[in-house]
């Protein structure tokens, strides 16, 4: 459901190209500018340019502001203040103290002020957050729908003006450009500095009044509170053990070399035999039409002879043979053939798709979920997904992880992208860091995620708590008894829904004509129907026939009737009203569907009776998919929101002088800590879990949070 934007009646005469402004570097100008901006109090639209994005090395070279009602932008040059900018921080401190900041991104500016400057923004409206919050669009998400989350994207949607950035290039490189830096600004750049606060109090008042309307003011209020919790989060970063990890990467570099030598000594032949045939066919083909075409051109040199339509003989031909002609379109060009013998690319698809095919197995894709149910059938199969899987740690925990190592502190500055999903899930890149297995190798790297000399790594998550969100919301008596019991779940799941006597050991006893143990089983389905696994689906990740997995999800919702009642009312509420909706009110607006396609009365035509089918078979699956949608994002939301209350609880009462809030897996949360705090540090933590969950979760009973305690990451 899209959201209705007021255009600005003024859009079409905006041009934005000419701001008033006024350019200074006089500290004494900054510190007037900041003595009457505090005593006015207003919101102040604020920016900053810098040449890059580490607040750590690069360089802040300008700062914008504009405070609402005012007409004439300040622009401070902070290149003759390099080497002092902690002066300039002095002299804003009141500024930030005071008056609401209203930026796009306020995260970096805030890391560059507070890294540079010594000063934090303590009150802060971002533009950004404030527009996925109205759109329900997480950044991955608003991109797809062709909605990005950026100024330019948000001032094209408010005032219909196309708003250029180019000039953002300018900053790169600055310093190294001695006589650009050391002269003033040129007109161009003043402009484009000034034009990015010029609208931003309008666009906030304009997002006040839409969050209002939707109720979702406190929504916002949560996302704004976080921003800063996760500047600190990417400034304190985190400590690896370059050197064990290092092994750990070579290790797996070896496994990967053997492992490439085995699958391609096996994938070879097949493949060679696929390419030779392959090439036959395109020689005769080849032949056939070489044949055709030397056909053609002596018969059309007869017909010239008789009558030569007053053209040349390459025009004739080409009238007659080239393209567009009715005989170029029965024979199109088929080019020279070249035998390839080249290596197996175990990258490409299509290779291994033509190699399996020469062994006898007909499949459609070679993804992961694919090949793992076809293992018994080759043992090249389950050589080449352990070869898949080492090189996909090479990729994703290698030597380029390590690469991203700051040498000014020694440790990786991952940057959490605050609404990653439209659930309103964090995200996170440059690194990955919530990649980062839980098990198997994942915990050898979390071994080497190490706690600095004198400090300690705190580790507390929330237990299994989208199944409680779940017994909460959906009220069902048994996962509710079942949690107060604190028994184990999903043990239980497999004894009542398989109705199975207590001497069955569900651990080990698979379901019949399986190799699945009842308990995994009954731990998939607790977790994969929340994300709304269809039979199909279901009957992937069990290796069972899709009736069966139609059986066994039946049986799983007349075991929790509570459940199934509220997925049921879920589904059809958020088909109603448009959006699915948490506990705290975070909307997730669904994609318009369109009315079922009417089957076709009057032309009963095998083509219109196919096109009907077809439309009717891919509006049924945009329906499946939003019910699914529908169903998890309550559960995964309500998550998010209480992860991010939590953050916000430790952020008030931890001492950052001696820990930070180091890293956020999802669900996890990491602190390190000086080991004469640490005590302090995770009953801190621990309080504000728990009170977080307390915020939403009245009735399921939540386990006190545990906090282990190591030199290391542990889980």
């Amino acid at each position: 459901m899209a959201v209705a934007y007021q255009i600005d009646e003024r859009a079409s005469a905006l041009s934005l190209s000419d701001v008033p402004v006024m350019v200074t570097s006089d500290l004494k100008t900054l510190k007037w500018m900041v003595a009457v901006y505090a005593k006015d109090g207003s919101p102040v639209a604020f920016d900053t340019e810098t040449d890059g994005f580490n607040p750590r090395h690069d360089s802040l070279h300008m700062m914008q502001f504009l405070q609402a009602d005012r007409e004439k932008v300040v622009i401070f040059d902070c290149r003759p203040h390099r080497g002092n900018l902690k002066a300039v921080g002095k002299i804003l401190f009141p500024l930030f103290e005071r008056c609401l900041a209203v930026g796009a991104n306020l995260k970096f500016d805030y890391k560059m002020l507070y890294e540079q400057c010594g000063i934090k923004i303590n009150q802060m409206w971002d533009v950004i957050l404030a527009d996925q919050v109205i759109e329900g669009l997480g950044q991955s998400d608003a991109d797809d729908k062709g909605k990005p989350m950026s100024l330019k994207g948000i001032m094209h949607r408010y005032y219909g003006v196309p708003m250029d950035k180019k000039e953002r290039s300018w900053f790169v490189k600055l310093t190294e450009r001695e006589d650009e830096y050391n002269a003033p600004y040129p007109e161009n750049i003043v402009q484009y500095g000034a034009r990015d606060v010029a609208k931003l109090c309008e666009i906030m008042e304009s997002q006040k009044a839409e969050l209002e309307r939707r109720k979702m003011m406190q929504v916002l209020d949560l996302e704004l509170k976080v921003s800063p919790v996760l500047a600190h989060v990417e400034l304190a970063g985190i400590s690896v053990d370059r050197d064990e990890w290092a092994v750990v990467i070579e290790g797996q570099k070896t496994e990967a070399e053997a492992l490439y030598t085995e699958v391609v000594k096996t994938m070879k032949i097949p493949l060679m035999k696929a390419r030779a045939r392959i090439y036959d066919q395109e020689l005769e083909e080849w032949a056939a039409f070489k044949a055709a075409k030397a056909e053609r051109e002596a018969y059309l040199r007869e017909q010239y002879t008789i009558d030569p339509e007053g053209l040349k003989w390459q025009q004739y031909q080409k009238k007659h043979m080239g393209k567009g002609s009715p005989w170029k379109e029965k024979h199109p060009t088929i080019p020279v053939p070249h035998e390839d013998n080249s290596e197996p690319n175990l990258n490409s698809a299509p290779q291994v798709k033509m190699a399996l095919w020469e062994l006898g197995i007909k499949v459609k894709s070679t993804d992961k979920k694919t090949l793992e149910k076809l293992t018994g059938k080759h043992e090249f199969i389950k050589i080449f997904l352990k070869y898949r899987k080492a090189e996909k740690f090479l990729q994703s925990f290698g030597y380029t992880l390590l690469e991203k190592i700051d040498p000014a502190t020694g440790r990786i500055h991952p940057e959490y992208v605050q609404i990653g999903a439209s659930t309103g899930r964090m995200s996170c890149k440059d690194p990955n860091w919530q990649q980062i297995p839980s098990k198997g190798i994942g915990q050898i790297l979390r071994s080497l995620v190490k706690s600095m000399p004198g400090m300690v790594m705190l580790t507390a998550d929330f237990s299994n708590i989208e199944l409680r969100i779940l017994a909460e919301l959906s009220q069902d008596k048994l996962l509710l008894k079942m949690f107060a019991d604190g028994l184990d779940l999903h043990s239980e799941t497999a004894y009542n829904m398989w109705k199975l006597d207590r001497s069955v050991d569900v651990k080990t006893a698979c379901i019949p004509g399986t190799t699945m143990p009842y308990r995994s089983a009954a731990k998939t389905l607790n977790f994969a129907l929340v994300y709304g696994t269809t039979e199909y689906g279901l009957a992937d990740q069990l290796g069972v026939s899709t009736e069966e997995a139609a059986n066994i999800i039946k049986l799983y919702f007349d075991t929790y009737t509570g459940v199934a009642a509220w997925l049921e009312k879920v589904k059809r509420d958020g088909l109603k009203y448009g959006y699915s909706l948490t506990k705290f009110g975070r909307k997730r607006y669904i994609d318009e569907i369109g009315p079922e396609p009417v089957f076709p009365v009057n032309n009963r035509t095998p083509q219109a009776i196919k096109e009907w089918r077809d439309a009717k078979r891919s509006w049924e699956f945009r329906l499946e998919s939003i019910k699914r949608q529908l169903g998890n994002s309550p559960i995964q939301g309500l998550s998010a929101d209480i992860t991010k209350w939590a953050l916000v609880f430790i952020h008030e009462h931890l001492d950052y002088t001696r820990a930070a809030v180091v890293a956020v897996v999802h669900d996890e949360i990491v602190i390190e800590s000086t080991e004469d705090y640490a005590e302090e540090a995770a009953r801190i933590q621990a309080e504000a879990m728990d009170k977080a969950c307390k915020l939403f979760l009245k009735t399921v009973v939540v386990p006190p949070t545990h906090v282990e305690k190591a030199d290391h990451w542990v889980k």
